[in-house]
């Protein structure tokens, strides 16, 4: 029978299973929260079961906790995975984890719905050199469609008014839970199980008793956030210059965002006022210059190839300028040293864990380095010597895993890593930055040649750059793609579209769309286009044989 077709646990009048999904993004503590939920029904005198289920990873990887439960010890026949239109109580951890639930149709008509609006933004939000982030506002929306129970917050902003540290959202999210109308049950056997637990009790404890609080006297529900209108480039520019680390850099950034506003107007620089600032924190701002070069470039062939002034909206320059960012700025060994020995980082730490000033914390640095990344920072005539004298233990590296745990919170962790950040500096004759700079070398000239001979199509090379991503095998597999998509899927698309056989362009974007799929899936793209192929040619054989 249905969730929605049984009475409330609460009101005591009938006795019936409740369903509860909980969506998580790993390194939250939703197993934590899962196994304080379980406790606490047996301590009520409840019989609950749970199951976690790993999903893709993509932050720390998305994580879905399944629970059953029913008051009275006795154990029933009750499912091990949700049913969609049939969960009674939904939690999102964090707000696109939620969203995930409601799309894949879980809620039951009635059902209540928890939500922290906190986001963790997904790799590919954080990819862009511009706002790639998902439009939140339709995650809300929907949530308030399906029920009139709805609870959005900022858990961690909740806690952190409280003086609690971040995690213990959950145990505010708990708290919101026990009390919600489809359980209406008394805060004590929860308790116990924080307590028991072991875990951070006193603070988790406070958080617990504020979301209890929050929902059963009908406290006030913090609002959730509006999506702010796009701020103009130049207040945007202005909050990223603040977290430049030198006068030096901030003056450079001025002049060059100066120059690239004379250069291209004003059109492009919501997109060069993050690139630029992305490539200076990167390296250095001759390097900001040879992007702006290569952006240049691009734009003044697709001038000459699309005409039109200022009514255009340049679409190949838009896509190229802003995936050559994300490019340029691959995380090597010292990119990823300098990222872990940011002050903000170790602030934001101390925040997240409630640390007081003077309280002693430790850091480790689970890092694993394959024999390519470690060798990409030497000298590229050095390792290209060796590679010719020792090619055969070179490919042998190529899988091997150097393990490596170093606390970035003591002085040999920390100088260890502020040493490899420092290479920077010699980054540009690295054997890694030659490799990167040939094949972005590459991917420009499929732009400028088919700009030359496809120019409808161009714009589908330059979004291509977008399919360069991952690390070790997974990126291997995606420049992969990227080769068969530009330099053998294009053209076919293009004598497709010339010959009036196709729709170029729609068949240029569905298949860039399979290729992106994941890592790996260029063969498949390249699949569907010889399937367009070949219906052309079997039509074109019917249609002469009609004429016959």
């Amino acid at each position: 029978m249905g969730s929605q077709d049984q009475e409330r646990p609460g009101s005591g009048s009938q006795r019936r299973v409740v369903r509860i999904l909980i969506g998580t993004v790993g390194g939250q503590g939703g197993g934590l929260l899962t196994n304080w939920l379980v406790r606490g029904f047996y301590y009520a005198g409840w019989f609950a079961q749970s199951i976690g289920v790993l999903g893709l990873a993509q932050r720390s990887g998305t994580v879905t906790y399944y629970v059953e439960a029913t008051p009275g010890l006795e154990r029933p026949m009750i499912s091990v995975y949700a049913h969609p239109g049939d969960v009674d109580l939904v939690v999102g951890q964090e707000l696109l984890e939620l969203g995930r639930l409601l799309r894949g149709g879980f809620a039951a008509p009635g059902c209540t719905i928890i939500g922290n609006v906190y986001r963790y933004y997904t790799t590919l939000e954080k990819m862009p050199a511009g706002d790639g982030t998902y439009p939140v506002e339709q995650i809300m929306t929907t949530a308030k469609q399906l029920t009139d129970d709805v609870y959005l917050l900022d858990a961690a902003g909740t806690v952190r008014a409280l003086g609690l540290p971040e995690l213990t959202s959950n145990a505010l999210l708990l708290g919101m839970m026990v009390a919600s109308r489809k359980l209406r049950l008394a805060p004590e056997p929860f308790r116990r199980a924080i307590e028991e637990s072991g875990v951070d009790t006193e603070r988790n404890l406070r958080s617990f008793d504020e979301g209890y609080r929050l929902v059963s006297q009908g406290g006030a529900i913090l609002p959730p956030p509006v999506r702010k209108e796009p701020v103009s480039w130049r207040d945007r520019a202005a909050e990223l210059e603040a977290r430049l680390t030198s006068s030096g850099q901030v003056q450079a950034y001025r002049r060059l965002l100066r120059g690239a506003e004379e250069t291209f107007g004003g059109w492009l620089m919501p997109i060069l006022a993050e690139a630029v600032y992305r490539l200076l924190d990167y390296q250095d701002a001759r390097y900001v210059d040879e992007y702006i070069e290569r952006v240049r470039g691009i734009w003044e062939a697709e001038r000459r190839a699309l005409p039109g002034g200022e009514a255009r909206d340049w679409p190949v320059t838009r896509y190229f300028a802003r995936h050559l960012a994300v490019w340029m700025t691959y995380e090597d060994a010292p990119r990823v040293a300098q990222l872990k020995t940011r002050r903000e980082r170790f602030r934001k730490i101390k925040e997240n864990f409630g640390i007081k000033k003077g309280q002693k914390f430790v850091v480790t640095e689970y890092l694993d380095p394959d024999g390519p990344q470690l060798y990409g920072i030497l000298p590229a005539r050095l390792v290209r010597a060796l590679i010719g004298k020792q090619g055969e233990r070179f490919k042998r590296l190529q899988n091997v895993k150097f393990p490596m745990r170093l606390k970035s919170t003591s002085v040999t962790g920390y100088a260890l890593l502020k040493l490899i950040a420092g290479c920077r500096a010699w980054r540009r004759r690295s054997y890694r930055h030659r490799q990167e700079m040939e094949m972005m070398e590459r991917w420009e000239a499929a732009v400028y040649r088919a700009l030359r001979e496809w120019p409808s199509l161009a714009e589908f090379a330059a979004q291509a750059g977008d399919l360069v991503k991952g690390y070790a095998h997974v990126r291997e597999r995606a420049l992969q793609d990227l080769w068969m998509y530009v330099e053998r899927i294009l053209p076919r698309v293009a004598r497709l579209d010339q010959e009036g056989a196709a729709d170029g362009r729609a068949v240029a974007q569905f298949s860039l769309k399979i290729a992106g799929r994941e890592a790996g899936k260029g063969g498949e793209a390249l699949s569907y286009v010889e399937d367009v192929e070949k219906e052309r040619r079997s039509v074109s054989a019917r249609a002469v044989s009609t004429t016959r």
